[in-house]
């Protein structure tokens, strides 16, 4: 029997270390320099009056009726607004008197988020972030819907999204990257949140347009 040799076995060790601390110093970088922008885009938006909010919503909510992406859905996922996002609620009554299908997202275990159909008699209570969303649980398959309205915090030219840093959507449309199957996903915003460069990650599913109350970024 030929003997091991700890020398082999002690290399191959360390690299593995290496690997993985290389890996973890990476992802903590790469959560700073997203949480740093994060912040900063948020003081902007925060910074913004309850008029100028509600104004800027009502146009963002005009432009995106008026697009082809909502003219040419039926089926359409959307959210409950909150902390000085983009009101939806004018865009989901839109949704609903346009009679087209709307769901909105609810938070599942194991970081998972399904989308309910919901109606105008929908009842919701608050997830552990403290979002309203819907009681039922009657959901749908995403890869059936045409368009998803999506939230974000910061997003740039590229149609790079920073989000609050949960993770949710880019795991459900993760088999949307190289990829042209369905639903569409609409980033809508203010102004405000326009950032120069978002580095993109291998997780991170990009947005196939962004809206703001200025119009498209393309």
């Amino acid at each position: 029997m030929t003997a091991a040799n700890p020398t082999c076995f002690s290399g191959s060790r360390a690299t593995v270390h290496n690997d993985i601390c290389g890996r973890l110093s990476y992802l903590i970088l790469r959560y700073m320099e997203k949480n740093k922008i994060r912040k900063y885009v948020l003081q902007k938006r925060n910074a913004m009056s309850c008029d100028e909010k509600t104004a800027a919503s009502k146009l963002v909510t005009c432009l995106v009726i008026q697009s082809q992406y909502f003219i040419e859905a039926n089926k359409i996922g959307c959210y409950v607004s909150t902390n000085n996002e983009v009101e939806t609620k004018y865009l989901n009554k839109a949704i609903l008197e346009s009679k087209k299908s709307l769901y909105l997202p609810k938070i599942r275990s194991k970081n998972q988020m399904d989308f309910i159909v919901s109606h105008k008699k929908t009842m919701y209570q608050k997830n552990q972030y403290g979002i309203p969303e819907p009681i039922d649980d009657k959901s749908v398959d995403v890869k059936s819907m045409d368009l998803i309205i999506v939230p974000l915090v910061a997003f740039d030219s590229n149609k790079n999204r920073i989000g609050m840093g949960g993770g949710y959507y880019d795991r459900k449309f993760n088999y949307l990257k190289n990829s042209k199957m369905k639903p569409n996903l609409l980033g809508i915003a203010f102004d405000c949140q326009f950032h120069n460069k978002i580095q993109s990650d291998s997780w991170d599913v990009n947005l196939t347009n962004v809206i703001t109350e200025t119009g498209f970024i393309c």
